[in-house]
């Protein structure tokens, strides 16, 4: 039983993990969307450089997120070598 319950304590941080890489990759999203709009159009995209760098921040935010998750998730589903007895 103890099992399950770590399980469901360690998916339940992994969800609001995820939630929040989530909200990572959407303010990237939202950052980076009218800098390209504005590329097609032909306006120049040096004057974004500020937003172009906040994204990037927010993307290599993300990525360590994912990372640390999947490591986590990992670690959860991973069972333990079994230990053998010295007799």
């Amino acid at each position: 039983m103890a099992i399950g319950v770590g399980q469901q304590i360690g998916a339940s941080v992994t969800s609001a993990r995820l939630g929040a890489l989530l909200e990572k990759l959407v303010a990237v999203e939202e950052e980076l969307e009218p800098i390209s709009t504005a590329s097609r159009k032909g306006m120049p995209v040096a004057a974004a450089s500020g937003a172009i760098a906040d994204a990037c921040d927010a993307l290599l935010s993300a990525v360590a997120d994912a990372r640390n998750i999947i490591h986590q998730i990992n670690g959860l589903t991973e069972r333990p070598e079994p230990v053998s007895r010295l007799v």
